[in-house]
């Protein structure tokens, strides 16, 4: 995850916005959701969501499991479960390098612990969402 987080900080601020642009075609709902936190989130921390989606990505197509389109059900059942059970936490290794991936691209660290757990769920539904959109054939 290291070597992917570096090539993303790497991008010039031109070429990182056409990857989310791009991405955000391919990903319309999630793209959507992120969007939607705007308000929420303080802006460096928000663009940062946009950064961990592209790196979780990346990382799920280097590992062979590449991410179909999440649906809007896929994603409205993982926002209902996370509420429902805020302490399910799947994949805590890549969650704790997502929130580092958010610290970085913020170029802060997240000290707040109710902002640092706002911010988990968020990197949590993702990695959810796209587990849940990697083909059958492949899990």
């Amino acid at each position: 995850m290291r070597e992917i987080r570096e090539r993303f900080i790497s991008l010039a601020p031109s070429e990182r916005s056409r990857l989310i642009l791009e991405w955000g075609e391919d990903q319309a709902y999630v793209f959507g959701y992120l969007v939607n936190l705007g308000d929420d989130f303080p802006e460096a921390i928000h663009e940062g969501f946009f950064d961990a989606a592209l790196q979780l990505n990346e990382a799920f197509a280097r590992t062979g499991m590449p991410v179909e389109l999440v649906s809007d059900e896929v994603l409205g059942e993982v926002l209902r479960e996370l509420v429902d059970e805020a302490s399910v936490r799947s994949s805590p290794a890549m969650l704790a390098e997502l929130v580092l991936s958010v610290e970085i691209s913020a170029k802060m660290p997240i000290e707040d612990p109710v902002l640092l757990d706002r911010v988990e769920l968020i990197l949590q539904s993702l990695i959810e969402c796209f587990e849940r959109s990697v083909p059958e054939r492949l899990n």
